[in-house]
């Protein structure tokens, strides 16, 4: 599906979608944001000695991580 920039337009999909561009739209960000995990960049590292992508909890050398609080 691309998106036209209109917000009024009318799709023409298969299967059928019976709104306007802009409810889509906004169906599709929810979709993203319902999928997406944010953690800050202190609590794991990357495993350096292997060639793969593995990721373990990082561990501060003095004192304890303490988390952000919102």
């Amino acid at each position: 599906m691309l998106f036209t920039g209109n917000l009024q337009s009318i799709l023409y999909t298969n299967p059928f979608y019976f709104d306007k561009e802009m409810v889509f739209l906004r169906a599709q960000i929810a979709r993203i944001t319902a999928s997406t995990t944010l953690v800050p960049k202190t609590i794991y590292k990357f495993v350096e000695e292997t060639n793969e992508r593995e990721i373990e909890e990082y561990v501060p050398e003095e004192g304890e991580f303490v988390k952000p609080t919102a």
